[in-house]
């Protein structure tokens, strides 16, 4: 039965170690993105964070890939509908300028 205790806080631990190291990696690669948008380089970003150069590397291509990503969903789900949306207000201008220039 104390094997079985041990087992649980064991893994419980590993899951919360792997929580934190999640919320690390998130917090440098937010960072990372904030300094990039500031006009810093990649070798300046990695002194600034103590992280190696491949680091930010990784972390940079990581954050092209999931704006790709981003980009893609909306052009996919949300475009269309904003097109749609687009387009039955500029007919509705269009009939209400109709009603107004005829005579």
């Amino acid at each position: 039965m104390a094997c079985d205790s041990c087992l649980y806080i064991s893994l419980s631990l590993l899951n919360v170690e792997a929580q934190n190291q999640e919320q690390q990696v998130q917090w440098r690669r937010d960072k990372i993105q904030e300094l990039c948008s500031k006009g810093y380089s990649q070798r300046e970003i990695s002194q600034i964070l103590q992280v190696g150069l491949a680091t930010v590397n990784r972390d940079i291509s990581y954050l092209r890939d999931q704006a790709k990503t981003n980009i893609k969903r909306y052009i996919d789900e949300r475009l269309p509908e904003e097109y749609e949306k687009c387009l039955v207000g500029l007919n509705a201008i269009t009939n209400l300028r109709s009603l107004i220039l005829t005579p």
